[in-house]
């Protein structure tokens, strides 16, 4: 069974992008937008049975995850992984088993 058989997740992936033409905003700072670099099918799940146990909770929950999906050569850690409303931080990128047929993800969900 192939890892893209696990892939339950739709992946938006987004990085802060300059305006063009170069924006400022009223401070003189230039103003930088979330662009979608792509959206593709992954898998999202808690690193740690201690973020399995939080998700069935009610309230924010902040934790470790992992994430897998295809190789994206856009991606990199100034990126972030938004599904279904979530977003995560990404803090590592690997090619996992160092043979371009996946890539695993080190996230941090900060909403």
């Amino acid at each position: 069974m192939s890892i893209q058989s696990r892939y339950l997740h739709t992946l938006v992936v987004r990085r802060l992008a300059d305006d063009v033409p170069p924006a400022v905003d009223d401070y003189g700072q230039p103003v930088a937008t979330a662009s979608t670099i792509a959206t593709v099918p992954g898998l999202v799940q808690p690193r740690r049975a201690r973020e399995a146990a939080l998700a069935s909770q009610e309230g924010v929950v902040k934790g470790e995850h992992v994430g897998y999906l295809d190789p994206l050569a856009a991606l990199d850690t100034d990126c972030w992984i938004e599904v279904d409303g979530a977003r995560y931080d990404v803090m590592g990128v690997y090619n996992a088993g160092g043979v371009n047929h996946h890539l695993e993800l080190d996230l941090k969900r900060v909403d």
